[in-house]
């Protein structure tokens, strides 16, 4: 930071500082003025009664040169000379306080006209933004450092949220990981290929809401644009049912893969009844024809239950999500 400024060789804030000095003994000086006007009036007026008074014992002594009236005469003498030693001095005092009020008058002015030439100058003006550029920088750490408790205190509040937000997207991924192995099942049983994997929600804040399933495979109770829609961007059939250009049809209608993954899971536990009550009737009438037994009815029926679970419990992470 550059040297404060100075005015005639001083400091300015000293300069300030006599220059305030002189005006307070300027506004004393200025206060007492008309007290000592008032003092000077006063004894003159007192001086001129004592000559009045002198004047008529000396007539009264002249007529009538009595004891008495030489007495009178000395007293009045002595009151003239009273009363006139009061004036001097009472003159004295306004005259030194006029000269005294002149000449701190004259300090004001000096000091005052040094400090604004000070004030006035391009070096003072640059020596201000300094300042105020100074005070700028310790205003925004200052707003720092009450940001950063803040945001600690914030911290301190979300933590536990996201402890919470990590458990639900773990659990999210549980859920999806075994619809995958479901689907896998459910199309091995069928003779088909695995299908694809569910795509991972690109904002897991916001995780797509599936679609509620009706009863009957391929339709949807949520015919409000929610999950079925009768938009065919792809024109594929009506009876199209599967993925064609990363869109999802059920019978010809475009849905979202939420309802398309619940329609497969529908088909998927239809085919499986099925097929389960299909080999057991083949079992009971040709034993030598049957085919290798991977498990009994039970155990399909426990297959089928567990790809229900999994989309039933990827819908209730999804909702845990959502709130």
């Amino acid at each position: 930071m550059k040297a404060l400024p100075t005015a005639d060789g001083t400091a300015l804030s000293q300069a300030e500082e006599w220059a305030k000095e002189a005006q307070t003994k300027l506004d004393h000086t200025n206060s007492e003025l008309p007290t000592f006007e008032n003092n000077v009036k006063f004894f003159q007026t007192k001086l001129d009664e004592a000559n009045k008074t002198l004047e008529e014992a000396k007539a009264n002594y002249a007529k009538n040169p009595t004891t008495l009236n030489k007495q009178l005469v000395d007293n009045a003498n002595g009151l003239v000379g009273t009363f006139n030693g009061q004036l001097v001095a009472a003159q004295a005092t306004l005259t030194n306080a006029q000269k005294a009020q002149k000449k701190q008058q004259e300090q004001v002015d000096y000091w005052t006209n040094q400090v604004k030439g000070v004030k006035d100058s391009a070096r003072y003006a640059e020596f201000v933004n300094e300042i105020n550029t100074d005070k700028a920088i310790v205003q925004k750490f200052n707003d720092a450092k009450t940001n950063m408790k803040n945001a600690a205190a914030s911290a301190e509040k979300v933590a536990p949220l996201k402890a919470a937000y990590d458990e639900a997207l773990q659990t999210l991924k549980a859920y999806q990981n075994q619809l995958v192995a479901t689907q896998a099942k459910l199309a091995a049983m069928k003779g088909e290929t695995t299908p694809t994997n569910p795509d991972q929600p690109t904002n897991p804040d916001q995780p797509s809401t599936p679609d509620q399933p009706s009863d009957k495979p391929g339709q949807n109770t949520n015919d409000n644009n929610n999950g079925n829609t009768n938009t065919n961007k792809d024109n594929v059939a009506s009876d199209f049912t599967g993925e064609k250009n990363g869109n999802y049809y059920v019978n010809g209608k475009q849905v979202t893969k939420a309802a398309y993954d619940a329609h497969v899971a529908n088909q998927s536990l239809a085919t499986v009844k099925t097929s389960v009550k299909g080999a057991s009737a083949a079992a009971t009438a040709n034993d030598s024809k049957a085919l290798p037994q991977t498990g009994n009815e039970n155990a399909s029926a426990v297959v089928a239950l567990g790809a229900v679970s999994a989309m039933f419990g990827l819908g209730l992470a999804a909702k845990k999500r959502e709130f």
